[in-house]
């Protein structure tokens, strides 16, 4: 990150959870330094975080166009990020492409690859969510996150066996997840029904 005075007291502000004084920081810094990438990426992802989906677009699309090509790590984040705000706008082509591309550029960023498979799995491709599932839960084997959505879609398949299965192995690896635990539940449940 380009680092000036403007930059940091944002940098200061966002890790105190003062939203508003580090957009202030950022426009400033983008006043000054329109080509300053990673203050765009920021103050995009601040503007997406408080729900401003709208004003997030310009700064990320600014990121993309301003942080320099070998930066895959963070053209990689400003395409997720980009992608997030597609879904929350309604257009879910634009995001699962915005995804493809953090992922093609980064193929070990777990948060795309969650936000691709969730997108994947509320268009009902089940298949493709699960690839990204799989994916996710052998990049972090100890995050839930992948474990419960091959599960859910197990579930919305009626394979409550096959649910039961990867839920019991999620227990063995993450035993004190109370989500997974709940989520095995409703899978005995549903086959109990």
């Amino acid at each position: 990150i380009v680092e000036s005075e403007t930059v940091m007291k944002a940098l200061r502000a966002y890790s105190e959870r003062d939203m508003a004084t580090a957009i202030f920081y950022l426009k400033k810094e983008i006043k000054d330094n329109p080509t300053n990438g990673y203050a765009n990426l920021l103050l995009g992802i601040i503007h997406s975080q408080i729900g401003e989906y709208s004003e997030a677009l310009e700064p990320l699309n600014n990121a993309l166009t301003y942080i320099p090509a070998d930066d895959k790590k963070s053209i990689s984040q400003a395409l997720d990020s980009k992608g997030e705000i597609l879904i929350e706008l309604g257009d879910s082509a634009k995001a699962l492409e915005c995804f493809d591309q953090a992922i093609s550029l980064k193929p070990d960023n777990a948060n795309a690859l969650l936000n691709r498979a969730n997108a994947y799995h509320d268009k009902r491709d089940y298949d493709r969510a699960d690839k990204d599932y799989a994916a996710l839960c052998q990049l972090m084997p100890t995050d839930p996150k992948g474990y419960l959505g091959l599960a859910r879609n197990n579930l919305e398949r009626d394979n409550y066996n096959g649910a039961l299965t990867i839920l019991n192995d999620a227990i063995e690896l993450i035993p004190n997840d109370g989500n997974v635990y709940l989520m095995r539940s409703e899978a005995y449940f549903l086959l109990d029904k």
